[in-house]
């Protein structure tokens, strides 16, 4: 009976854009055959980091791809979420897995928006990570430009590592090649850089009890910008209202975007630095990022 190696057990799939440096020995394969097609790797998800699986553990490709196929299934089911988009083209999206744009791959998966969206055919697409978009088939032109755009704004956002700005066609939970290519080189008009994050910080009071909480709303910036920006408003914070007698030591950050996962990751962070802190009145300082959408 072959053995199977303990590797199998826990792989995983990883797409790449084909921008990424593929280092000499590393296990991989193209998504498809079309032009820049972004790049399936395999390998071991661990807390801080993702271990690439060399293309010599003793098993063909084939095995290697079904065995990370059939782990990526295991994991808690991503529900999908209906995002706004002008008119009324119907988009759902799979955001709330560091492996949701991986979810391309699962027909289950797939299958799934089909009923949302009642159609058999779908178009989607995985503009960065953790991020998987699908719509029905567009029926007018302003439709597929309506739904490029999102994509495109999604793939130059940086909310996350950008992974494809191709559109995927998809039939009863296959891929099933692409739909158009959402393409920047095509623009007539240049992609404007992102604004930079406004910040905006009120003082909130609870009549019950006297206490004043913060509250900071945060409009737009891209994941670099709001890693930055959020860490030095907490510190603003801390400086002016610390040692205020009144301040019940609850800072809220209001994101008037999803929160994505490279600021989920600062949460945690911010949160285990400030979880010896109290206020003068020995109440503990509490983190909390909120979305408005």
């Amino acid at each position: 009976m072959k053995t199977v190696p303990v590797e199998l057990l826990t792989v995983m799939p990883l797409l790449k854009g084909r921008h990424y440096a593929i280092q000499p020995g590393v296990a991989h394969r193209d998504l498809d055959a079309q032009p820049q097609s972004p790049r399936i790797f395999y390998g071991h998800d661990h807390p801080q980091t993702f271990s690439f699986a060399p293309d010599d553990l003793g098993v063909s490709l084939d095995e290697l791809h079904a065995a990370a196929l059939a782990n990526l299934g295991r994991r808690p089911v991503s529900v999908w979420v209906r995002i706004p988009i002008a008119g009324d083209l119907a988009v759902v999206a799979s955001c709330d897995d560091f492996f949701a744009a991986e979810r391309l791959l699962l027909p289950a998966q797939l299958r799934s928006a089909h009923m949302i969206l009642a159609t058999r055919e779908l178009v989607a697409a995985i503009p960065h990570r953790g991020l998987l978009l699908a719509t029905r088939p567009f029926r007018t032109t302003e439709e597929r430009a309506a739904f490029s755009a999102l994509v495109q704004q999604r793939f130059a956002s940086g909310v996350d590592e950008p992974i494809a700005s191709h559109l995927f066609r998809v039939v009863d939970g296959q891929l099933d090649g692409r739909d158009g290519v959402a393409d920047p080189t095509r623009a007539t008009t240049p992609v404007a850089a992102p604004a930079p994050a406004r910040l905006v910080q009120r003082a909130v009071g609870d009549p019950a009890t006297g206490l004043v909480s913060v509250v900071v709303g945060v409009c737009g910036g891209t994941a670099d910008q709001l890693q930055r920006a959020i860490p030095d408003a907490v510190d603003t914070v801390l400086r002016s209202w610390l040692h205020q007698p009144t301040f019940s030591g609850r800072i809220q950050f209001e994101l008037d975007a999803p929160i994505g996962l490279a600021v989920q990751r600062l949460e945690t962070e911010l949160r285990g630095d400030l979880a010896r802190m109290t206020t003068s009145s020995g109440r503990p300082i509490r983190l909390e990022l909120t979305t408005t959408e």
